[in-house]
């Protein structure tokens, strides 16, 4: 027997303001492509749990535990249903749901049908076409039952256990997928690997072969990531798969004169008007000299920005499409994925574990060689401790008084002890430098440890839920998008949203009609109610239809009469 969906007339109802956000998820796919998750003798049917599962990620339940503290029979009600499916069906449906089908499959194919819509809708696309943004984003595992391997964690500057996501975002910082990885093995073997295969698959729009041999400097698309990328072998195999990368350059000493920067006004991808300060050259990065193997060099552009302190941020790029100003904002658009990290893990949970299952990994994983880290901390060490005794005897030699005799045997015995100390680190660096040129910078797994297994808790469950997360995310930055524009402070228009899905509504149903009304309260604020409005007459112009019954969505405010009139 299969859970029925028949809505009643409800009042007061809690959490029906989410009903709100049920077009935008439609929109967003959250039913697409799911028949491959669909299982036989079960209650609750897999639209019935997809939707039950976004509905929780809008109201903020992180983990599925969590979902314990909603009203079951409340929230059912709001899906035609006499309840939600409670924890431990919803840990047994995800697991049904991973071991019949892919979900890394259905996982891209979600990708590559945002990527399209996202063609579709955005009306100046030409400016930054085929843009994408990658960063790293670590997942902290605080449980003791299983350790993960340990790496650092940027934002607490510790290096603790946990995991690896590797995002792909858009211009806004809309998500469009996910890369895993238990054994960190690098930011750049990560994206050869692992994300330009699925990119070369999925951005659209891309020039053909013979439009790639009639034009030198023309690209597929562009990846823009920060300087953990920075190498410049990588920029050369970049450009030899005809993508166009964005980075800030590493390692900047001089100085430009401030006479080269002009001043340009341009609008971001907001429609925000923003004024930089900037200077381009034209400049060759070359790689470092290998044996038996011709140096390297690549011609990219450079791009600065003045800032008002003087500072001057250098950003490369091998676009030679982008205009100047397009350089500075692509580069400092990547800022919204660091913004979409914060607020995801915030709002969301994308760090929180999903199922406790430990799973092996296979031990053909390349990692950082312990000996060799050993080496380079030694190398520090003993190259810092040079550079003091250098400081010290500089010191010295301005300080010593050459006309008083006895003064100048004390500096020159005294002169003598560093030079030997100095003498011992330096024999002592020069053994340290060959052993690290004789070591592997990276090794097998297995050799490291051969006998311990490596374990993991990142499974497809969390994949699945990882993705239900950014189909939410995506519907609530589309509804933040319809009610941006008509607020006075747009920054406010993500808590408003918000503060529709946690408000009461009251239900009725116009079986003859075929018509389900979606009543929501009054908000505090006269102002907060014209928007609401607003926004209830986009989405009844979508005629939505409520997955699994006849019923379609009309939206409006309790005590709006005029709405009731029309109807």
């Amino acid at each position: 027997m299969n859970c029925p969906v028949e809505f009643e007339d409800q009042v007061d109802l809690q959490y029906a303001g989410v009903l709100v956000t049920l077009p935008a998820l439609l929109a967003c796919g959250i039913l697409k492509g799911i028949k491959r998750f669909e299982l036989s003798k079960v209650y609750y049917s897999t639209t019935q749990v997809f939707l039950s599962l976004a509905f929780m990620v809008m109201l903020r339940v992180k983990q599925v535990e969590q979902s314990r503290l909603l009203s079951c029979g409340e929230l059912g009600r709001c899906l035609g249903m006499d309840r939600t499916p409670c924890a431990q069906t919803i840990r047994n449906r995800l697991g049904g749901f991973s071991s019949m089908s892919n979900v890394g499959t259905w996982s891209l194919e979600m990708s590559r049908y945002w990527m399209r819509q996202d063609e579709d809708a955005d009306e100046d696309r030409n400016k930054v076409d085929g843009t994408l943004f990658i960063d790293g984003h670590v997942n902290i595992c605080y449980t003791k039952s299983i350790e993960l391997p340990k790496r650092y964690v940027s934002r607490m500057r510790l290096c603790m256990s946990g995991s690896t996501d590797y995002w792909v975002n858009g211009a806004i910082g809309q998500p469009y997928f996910v890369v895993h990885k238990i054994v960190n093995e690098g930011m750049i073997k990560t994206i050869l690997d692992d994300i330009i295969p699925e990119l070369d698959k999925s951005v659209p729009n891309q020039p053909d072969e013979a439009a790639l041999g009639k034009t030198p400097l023309l690209h597929r698309y562009m990846i823009v990531f920060d300087r953990e990328c920075y190498s410049v072998p990588f920029f050369i195999e970049l450009k030899k798969q005809r993508i166009a990368f964005c980075t800030y350059r590493k390692n900047v000493k001089d100085k430009w004169d401030e006479r080269e920067f002009t001043e340009y006004e341009t609008a971001d991808k907001s429609g925000e008007k923003v004024r930089m300060k900037l200077a381009e050259r034209t400049i060759v990065l070359a790689a470092k000299e290998e044996k038996d193997k011709p140096k390297e060099s690549i011609e990219v552009r450079e791009v600065r920005k003045l800032c008002e302190s003087g500072h001057q941020t250098a950003i490369i790029t091998s676009n030679y499409a982008l205009s100047i100003t397009d350089v500075g904002l692509n580069m400092f658009a990547r800022w919204n994925q660091e913004i979409y990290f914060k607020y995801a893990t915030e709002s969301f949970g994308i760090d929180c574990l999903i199922s406790n299952t430990k799973n092996s990994i296979p031990d053909t994983y390349i990692i950082p060689n312990p000996v060799y880290i050993s080496l380079y901390k030694q190398h520090k060490s003993l190259a810092a401790k040079l550079s003091k005794l250098k400081q010290k005897l500089a010191d010295k030699t301005m300080e010593s008084d050459l006309s008083d005799e006895k003064k100048m045997k004390k500096f020159i015995r005294q002169k003598a002890e560093i030079l030997l100390d100095m003498e011992a680190y330096q024999i002592e660096l020069e053994k340290i430098k060959l052993k690290k040129k004789n070591t592997d910078k990276r090794v097998d797994i297995k050799d490291v440890e051969p006998e311990k297994e490596v374990f993991t808790v990142i499974t497809d469950q969390k994949q699945l839920m990882d993705t239900i997360k950014m189909i939410g995310y995506r519907a609530e930055t589309a509804l933040v998008g319809q009610i941006k524009e008509m607020m006075s402070c747009p920054e406010q228009a993500r808590s408003l949203i918000r503060s529709i899905y946690q408000s009461n509504a009251d239900l009725k149903v116009d079986k003859q009609n075929k018509i389900l009304y979606v009543l929501l309260h009054h908000s505090n604020f006269a102002s907060n109610d014209i928007i609401i409005s607003k926004l209830f007459k986009i989405l009844n112009e979508s005629q939505t239809i409520f997955p699994g019954s006849d019923l379609t969505l009309y939206y409006r405010l309790v005590s709006d009469k005029s709405s009731s009139e029309n109807t």
